[in-house]
């Protein structure tokens, strides 16, 4: 699974410095389904949590076991502690 790779900070055009304004930007709107998947898969319950609306609620073995995975190296990776 390969993740759709982000806009550098020059590509955004300034956007970045803006406060957090409801309604102002959507992510979910911006990210293809298959990124929303993985997002959620990692970051489901916290959005729950929140008060967001999951876009997919029971995401697929395969990307869970993908997110489990992630999270394991980086407990392990003394730089993520930091």
């Amino acid at each position: 699974m390969r993740l759709q790779r982000l806009p550098t900070p020059d590509s955004r055009q300034g956007r970045a410095h803006l406060p957090v304004t409801p309604g102002l930007r959507d992510w979910s709107a911006q990210l293809p389904t298959q990124d929303k998947e993985a997002f959620e898969a990692a970051a489901g319950a916290l959005l729950e949590e929140l008060g967001y609306a999951r876009v997919v609620p029971r995401p697929r073995p395969e990307v869970l076991e993908h997110a489990g995975r992630i999270r394991h190296l980086l407990a392990e990776d003394p730089r993520a502690r930091d």
